[in-house]
């Protein structure tokens, strides 16, 4: 009866033993708690949206950043309900370890894209929201202005979810 009691505990106990061992074998561990630690400036153990763009995880675009800190503050599950607000939220260091700074997180489907660049959620992005679409590295005023002509069919001096590409519902 005993020896039974001892495997049932060592067999609750295994997982628990082997996930600690995993994290200290991760090399991601180390390094990305270092990023987090330097990034997190007000030490309070969380990453803010402003803290996190300062981070290894801030995309070349103002968009895939703001998809990336709602990825990991809120969670896959709640970026796929539609017509979901951007979160006030904050990452904790287990999300950011997980998910390597926000370089591991998903790819965004053109839909998110445009949801996070949507800042005043009408449903059409204007000049400036497109540009939060651009690389930032190299984009310029005039080459944000050409793609947003071009991709702009109707001239409407906005664009909607259709002509961004994304399929509507």
């Amino acid at each position: 009866m005993k020896t039974n009691i001892i495997l049932c505990l060592l067999a609750l106990a295994a997982p628990v033993l082997a996930a600690e061992k995993s994290k200290k074998n991760n090399p991601r561990v180390p390094v990305f708690t270092g990023y987090f630690e330097a990034a997190d400036i007000d030490r309070s153990g969380s990453l803010s949206e402003a803290e996190f763009n300062g981070t290894v995880g801030a995309g070349k675009t103002v968009a895939l950043t703001r998809y990336r800190f709602n990825f990991l503050a809120r969670g896959l599950f709640l970026l796929q309900a539609r017509g979901l607000e951007g979160t006030k939220g904050e990452i904790r260091l287990s999300e950011y370890i997980r998910y390597a700074g926000g370089l591991r997180v998903p790819a965004p489907r053109r839909g998110e894209i445009f949801f996070f660049a949507d800042l005043d959620r009408d449903g059409f992005l204007d000049l400036s929201e497109f540009a939060a679409t651009r690389n930032t590295a190299s984009a310029t005023n005039g080459n944000v202005a050409r793609a947003f002509g071009k991709t702009d069919e109707n001239d409407d001096d906005q664009i909607s979810r259709l002509e961004f590409g994304v399929e509507l519902d």
